[in-house]
């Protein structure tokens, strides 16, 4: 089962508070409204596996941590301003922890954020899972919903970095705090949703919420970074292979009226009301759902799927 699915399901067995604003899938943070004010709050897991995150340099991983958690707050127009996180760490795993520690309080003190506790436990590898809190910085909050007209689609920072590391077992790319880019969206942005996933697992939540709408890519806008390119060609795979795996940079893809002037970001495409709705990769259409890393027993078998169904798109220049 898909993870949406499982998350569909699981929601199933819980109520929905009166006080939250948002729907399933609709936000990346979930808003809430405490005593008359919007505040988004998000919470994830990372780890060294599932999340290709390693254990080597343990600042870094700090750092990383904290800005992918706070990546949802920003995609979804809040101020991060408190942040918790359940930390386990190996026997004797001291050093790591306070490393960690030091890399989570950098970005913290970056975005003028603050760590208000959490839980200190022991496991065989480190484990951590992060949250945060922050208000909607305005006037609504910064949903996936989009408006009823033609929409230019941007993309801050560079993208494939982390798949290109995740093929190669290697640490993740230091991932960036879009600060001044999350600012620049809170202006003139109508719509937010986060790479955390990889590009074009984000575009197919983006369309499901969406589903009258055509998004246009064009491949030829596509920022790759460095690291991408050099994988593609030592591995002679296509680029594009590198946006459909579900190793995410944490980048904000974001639409805007058309003529928008954006300077920290790349703009991509373009996103059409359309009855049909569909999501196109240059002329041809993206007909299935990006596999899910978490679906597959092995690496081989969920890079197989992948090149799988790149097979089906044309990649274009």
């Amino acid at each position: 089962m898909h993870e949406s699915e499982l998350i569909r399901k699981l929601s199933t067995a819980f109520r929905r508070s009166p006080d939250q604003r948002n729907a399933l899938f609709t936000c990346d943070s979930e808003i809430v409204d405490i005593s008359g004010r919007l505040w988004g709050i998000t919470t994830d897991a990372f780890s060294p596996d599932e999340d290709c995150f390693g254990s080597e340099n343990p600042e870094r991983i700090g750092r990383n941590i904290a800005v992918a958690t706070l990546s949802d707050l920003l995609a979804a127009g809040c101020q991060p301003l408190f942040y918790l996180h359940c930390l386990d760490v190996p026997v004797n795993g001291e050093d790591f922890a306070c490393s960690l520690s030091r890399g989570v309080a950098e970005i913290l003190d970056a975005c003028g954020a603050f760590m208000l506790g959490g839980d200190l436990g022991c496991g065989p590898n480190w484990h951590c899972a992060a949250t945060a809190l922050g208000p909607v910085a305005r006037p609504t909050p910064l949903a996936r919903i989009l408006p009823q007209r033609e929409q230019a689609l941007y993309v801050t920072g560079t993208l494939g970095d982390a798949n290109a590391a995740a093929l190669q077992n290697s640490a993740p790319p230091e991932f960036e705090l879009r600060l001044a880019a999350a600012e620049h969206l809170r202006n003139a942005a109508s719509s937010c949703i986060d790479t955390s996933d990889g590009l074009f697992s984000a575009v197919w939540q983006w369309q499901d919420v969406n589903p009258g709408f055509r998004f246009d890519i064009n491949p030829a806008s596509i920022p790759y970074a460095p690291q991408a390119c050099d994988a593609a060609q030592r591995f002679g795979f296509p680029l594009p292979a590198f946006l459909l795996g579900g190793a995410g940079e944490y980048e904000l893809l974001f639409a805007a009226d058309p003529g928008c002037d954006f300077p920290d970001a790349t703009r991509i495409g373009t996103v059409v009301p359309d009855s049909a709705g569909c999501i196109r990769f240059g002329t041809r259409p993206v007909y299935e759902q990006p596999p899910d890393p978490r679906s597959f027993a092995d690496r081989k078998e969920y890079l197989s799927a992948i090149l799988s169904q790149l097979a089906h798109l044309t990649v274009e220049s």
